[in-house]
């Protein structure tokens, strides 16, 4: 939410979108609370994970302006 400006409802629906993608993601627990942690992407599915570290600064910047 820090990082898009987005509200919590939307990055929900985003996460629970991402396996419709063929992206494979679970969450890993860092903290004593059950929402303490963050997302990890298992597999890439049909996309290159080195296209989008190569192009992290515009896939950023375009998030950023929505």
């Amino acid at each position: 939410m820090q990082e898009t400006g987005w509200p919590r409802r939307t990055i929900q629906d985003v996460i629970k979108a991402i396996p419709g993608l063929g992206i494979k993601i679970h969450f890993k627990q860092d903290g004593r609370r059950n929402n303490d942690g963050y997302y990890v992407i298992d597999n890439w599915g049909p996309f290159d994970p080195s296209w989008v570290g190569n192009h992290l600064k515009s896939l950023e910047s375009s998030l950023r302006r929505q």
